[in-house]
Formats: C-alpha cells, sequence, structure tokens
C-alpha cells in the first residue's frame, strides 16, 4: 500500500493557486493574442503577387514555344525560366496540334500504330515508348529536346534571378 500512495502523490497534476491563471491563457480566460503585423501581411502579399507574374511571364513564354520554328532566342529565354514540367506541357501542346514536340523543330510529329506501345531502335540499341515517340519527327529531335530538358533548372521561376526574367519578357516581347 506504501508505494503506490507514493506514486499516486507523484504523478497527481499540479494545481495553480487561486491568483495564478492556467498556463498559455490570459487572466480573463482567453489565449493570448498575437499583435497583428500589417507589414507581414503586406509581405505576403507581395510574395503571392510575385508569383503570379513569375507563372504569367512562363505561360507567355510557353506559347511562343507552340508555333513552328521557334528562334533561339526564345528558347534561351526559355531555358532560363522554365521548369521542366513547363517544357512537358510545350511538348506535349505541340505534339497534340500534329507537330515535332522539339520547338525549333518545323516538322510534322510522325504517328505510331494505336497498337504499339513500345519501339525498338536497333541503330542505338534502345526502347522507347510510343507515346513519347510519336511527339515528334525523328529520334534526333526526340533526343535533342530531352537534352534540352535536361539542362532546365527545377527551382520555381520566382527564385531565379531577375536577369533571366528580363531576359524572357524581352524575348516575348520581341517574339510578338
Amino acid at each position: 500500500p506504501g508505494v503506490w500512495s507514493d506514486r499516486r502523490s507523484a504523478m497527481a497534476p499540479l494545481k495553480a493557486g487561486p491568483s495564478a491563471p492556467p498556463r498559455g491563457r490570459a487572466a480573463g480566460g482567453t489565449a493570448p493574442r498575437r499583435p497583428r503585423s500589417s507589414s507581414r501581411r503586406r509581405k505576403i502579399t507581395a510574395e503571392i503577387e510575385a508569383k503570379n507574374a513569375f507563372r504569367k511571364d512562363a505561360w507567355a513564354l510557353q506559347q511562343q514555344l507552340l508555333p513552328p520554328g521557334v528562334g533561339e532566342k526564345v528558347m534561351d529565354a526559355a531555358r532560363q525560366l522554365l521548369q521542366p514540367e513547363d517544357y512537358d506541357a510545350v511538348v506535349e501542346e505541340r505534339s497534340l496540334e500534329g507537330l515535332c514536340g522539339f520547338p525549333p523543330c518545323k516538322d510534322a510529329a510522325r504517328g505510331v500504330a494505336p497498337s504499339k506501345k513500345w519501339l525498338l531502335n536497333l541503330r542505338e540499341h534502345e526502347v522507347v515508348s510510343a507515346e513519347e515517340h510519336k511527339k515528334f519527327c525523328s529520334c534526333d529531335c526526340r533526343r535533342r529536346s530531352a537534352a534540352w530538358a535536361a539542362q532546365l533548372q527545377p527551382d520555381p521561376a520566382y527564385i531565379r534571378p531577375a536577369s533571366a526574367v528580363a531576359a524572357s519578357r524581352a524575348a516575348v516581347a520581341e517574339a510578338s
């Protein structure tokens, strides 16, 4: 009996005195209030607006990559601003329009029999998905597109330097 009574008293919750309010609560029983920071709110709003502006820049650049035969200046601007997912969307959109997925190419994408899932390239010793293969006019364009996409940075556009954004805006303005 003595062991249990010691444990019970050791485990009993500590009670605050009548004058001390419970932890984390103000004297009136409500939680303490953080002061509202209008500067913090303005900072968050500015960050959100900047992110939206960068997404609009990336979208405008994607639109410039859709027509056939895109110039080198637009491709350089895209390399500085687009993420790999953005470029994949361009390749997909171009292939849906019947164009080769690689933006500098002017040729039409080649079709693949609907029953095929994989294609063998015996010369290069590679197996390629038929879905990926039909987005391009040739194996060369597919390889060049993959090499170009590998150069893209995965970081979001709003983290990139201002010079990259300025170059992309200039390329879009020049191409328009």
